[in-house]
């Protein structure tokens, strides 16, 4: 009996030495991750996250790199758009220090962004549209020295458009449409900002006009569609005004608008102009969009010869 109760009491011991040895085998980034696992409601997207693994580079949506002078892989990307997740996004992805990507679009992540996630200092890109976040942006995001993308569109941002982005000096991409960004856009931004090769405000609240320092922007093109019209300030444009962008046709381009090649050019313009930006369907929709191109010439008219071509959209207005 002695002997029975020594046997069992060192298979219990060894059983507990093997659970607590497992329990801590996580490495820090995948005891990171867990982190989001347990912010998420349900976390049925993330059923083999494992606390019981060595590593996370085999979990589903985590991707791994070998980084010099490492033994072991690190995380780099994190990867769970539209898995309808529903959240916050937690503090502790910040430790990630070699984390690139992070997409988590198209969820219902809710809450604040944590400042504390700008720790991830290999940032590159984050994807984050397409959520329920609230409230403004943290003024660490401008500390990630390598931030090239950043889409945050469609969610519920607030506040003034910071002046504090004229420090994101590398990014390409800023994509901030469909929130509740208000105020007038300041002067002194978009500058510092030559690397910017796609903007999209639209869709929000911003008011007062377009800082005319925004022209600055010589790595911008348009992308815009449509008639162009022949009122107003168009009236007196030559076609080096409407450069690099190969969707939009009439006079003085030498495209003809589809089932409008007979039309004169002074009646394509009394035509928009009689009924202003309003008009349905299909037509309507053209005079939506040039008046989307008249808000944005103005800005971009002084520099468009100076652009490169590259095929970049930028949007003021919504359409």
């Amino acid at each position: 009996m002695l002997v029975l109760k020594l046997h069992l009491s060192a298979f219990l011991l060894l059983n507990f030495c093997l659970h607590i040895h497992s329990g801590v085998s996580l490495n820090p980034d995948g005891l990171s991750l867990l982190s989001l696992k347990s912010a998420v409601e349900g976390a049925a997207a993330f059923s083999d996250w494992n606390e019981d693994d060595a590593t996370p580079c085999h979990w589903t949506g985590i991707s791994c790199a070998n980084i010099s002078g490492l033994d072991d892989p690190r995380v780099v990307g994190i990867s769970a758009g539209g898995k309808n997740l529903r959240g916050y996004i937690p503090s502790e992805l910040g430790s990630l220090i070699y984390l690139r990507r992070l997409n988590l679009h198209g969820n219902n992540f809710y809450g604040s962004i944590p400042d504390q996630l700008f720790n991830a200092s290999s940032l590159h890109s984050i994807f984050l549209y397409g959520n329920n976040l609230s409230g403004s942006l943290p003024p660490s995001l401008c500390s990630l020295p390598r931030l090239q993308n950043l889409d945050l569109s469609n969610n519920s941002l607030s506040g003034p458009l910071p002046k504090f982005l004229r420090n994101c000096r590398q990014l390409q991409r800023l994509i901030l449409a469909g929130n509740k960004f208000s105020g007038e856009i300041s002067e002194g931004i978009f500058p510092e900002l030559a690397n910017l090769e796609q903007l999209d405000l639209s869709a929000n609240e911003f008011n007062g006009s377009i800082p005319d320092d925004m022209g600055e922007l010589k790595s911008l093109n348009n992308d815009l569609s449509g008639e162009v019209p022949q009122t107003g300030s168009f009236a007196n444009q030559g076609p080096t005004a409407f450069l690099n962008n190969p969707d939009l046709c009439g006079f003085p381009l030498q495209r003809s608008c589809k089932n409008n090649s007979d039309a004169a050019p002074g009646n394509q313009g009394d035509s928009l102009d009689n009924e202003g930006c309003t008009g349905k369907g299909k037509l309507g929709g053209m005079k939506r969009q040039a008046c989307v191109l008249f808000l944005v010439l103005m800005v971009f008219q002084a520099t468009t010869q100076k652009w490169t071509r590259k095929r970049v959209v930028v949007e003021l207005v919504a359409g």
